[in-house]
């Protein structure tokens, strides 16, 4: 089949959502931002993901294009919680 989807490891929606967020609380943290109670306790939860993450993610500074899918990122959570 074109699909190919055999020996390649499935990630559910709410996984691929978990290692973004996880990846996106990094580089905040990373750029000196403060995580909230809640953030923290997220990163705690997955600390798996989080060493899994931080071995990929650039030991460099993050370039501004990631910066600003991160900043965009977090507004959008950001406003999700005053709801």
């Amino acid at each position: 089949s074109g699909m190919n989807r055999e020996g390649v490891p499935g990630k559910s929606p709410e996984e691929m959502y978990i290692q973004q967020k996880v990846r996106v609380l990094l580089m905040l943290r990373k750029m000196g931002s403060n995580l909230t109670a809640s953030e923290e306790e997220f990163l705690r939860t997955y600390a798996g993901v989080v060493n899994s993450q931080l071995s990929q993610l650039p030991q460099h500074s993050i370039d501004q294009g990631a910066e600003d899918v991160v900043m965009a990122f977090s507004r959008s959570e950001t406003e999700d919680r005053r709801q």
